[in-house]
């Protein structure tokens, strides 16, 4: 067995266990799902961060298209399962006749903020991270080639660039994880209706 087949191993688990621990068991079926989700975004993320690159993730349009694939197929799948009933999740039990219509609105106003959240969040973090790293870099550059006597005093300014970039890929990892973790959470509704 490979080194390469031990990580992909590893990575498997790491993503089943995220769509276990935050979902329900069933979720397990949807392991290679978030697993391509995983990578897909996780490799558009840090496909930014390489010079003269252009990063997907940066885009709303992308975001959103990723969010909107998940929150669709959830929403196909709950339905597709519970038929009428999967509307019940708009309207607590027990709940005042005078207050279901305010109740209702506020309940969908919530469940589909969900895609604006997985896509939005993960825009935001990345545009403005990789907005950083630009600016960063081309005031880099021009402290680098301004010369001068204190070339000793250019290796702090390089220092921060490249704890920035760490941070950065730390981030991009990070809100790979944290969309994957949304997902699995917005899954359960498939098989948990109800508050």
């Amino acid at each position: 067995m490979t080194y390469s087949n031990i990580i992909l191993e590893k990575f498997l688990v790491f993503i089943e266990d995220i769509l276990i621990v935050n979902g329900t068991k069933e979720n397990q079926k949807y392991l290679p799902i978030a697993f391509i989700l995983f990578f897909s975004l996780l490799l558009t993320n840090i496909g930014g961060m390489f010079p003269y690159n252009f990063t997907l993730t940066s885009h709303l349009f992308i975001t959103l298209f990723f969010a909107f694939i998940c929150f669709f197929g959830i929403n196909f799948t709950a339905i597709k399962r519970h038929g009428i009933k999967f509307f019940n999740l708009f309207l607590p039990k027990d709940t005042p006749i005078f207050l279901v219509p305010l109740l209702v609105f506020i309940e969908m106003l919530s469940y589909f903020s969900r895609l604006l959240s997985l896509g939005i969040r993960l825009f935001a973090n990345m545009m403005a991270g990789h907005t950083l790293l630009k600016i960063l870099s081309n005031f880099l550059f021009l402290i680098l080639n301004s010369g001068g006597i204190f070339i000793l005093f250019d290796i702090i300014p390089i220092i921060i660039f490249l704890l920035v970039i760490v941070m950065e890929l730390a981030i991009a990892f990070l809100q790979v994880y944290v969309f994957v973790v949304l997902y699995s959470i917005y899954l359960k509704d498939v098989y948990i209706i109800g508050h």
